[in-house]
């Protein structure tokens, strides 16, 4: 999906007043009609959105993308395929994200 029809779609929802959107796939395993997005789709998608409503990253996402897809401005990442794969990575992501272990963090550079 090219990365104006993502922005027009999310503007659209951020004006109804959504809590969150989530962008993706960042990777996808599963699907081969669906592209993912790369580091720089994320970057123009938020730069061009410049909202206040936290754009969280998901699709296969692993401990080794953390700081790339930060670097990108994303305000969060949705990492539940990692977790199911090794409930011990929690620990990982916690302390990439610099995350509390027991409540939700936005992650700001």
């Amino acid at each position: 999906m090219p990365q104006h029809i993502i922005c027009k779609t999310a503007r659209i929802s951020i004006n109804s007043g959504v809590d969150d959107i989530a962008l993706g796939p960042f990777k996808n395993s599963t699907n081969d009609s669906i592209k993912a997005l790369d580091f720089t789709a994320y970057s123009v998608v938020i730069e061009t959105l410049k909202t206040e409503t936290p754009l969280l990253a998901y699709g296969d996402i692993t401990a080794a993308d953390v700081n790339s897809l930060l670097h990108t401005g994303i305000s969060g990442l949705v990492v539940s395929q990692a977790i199911q794969q090794d409930f011990n990575s929690i620990k990982t992501f916690n302390q990439l994200l610099g995350a509390s272990s027991t409540g939700e963090m936005r992650h700001t550079f």
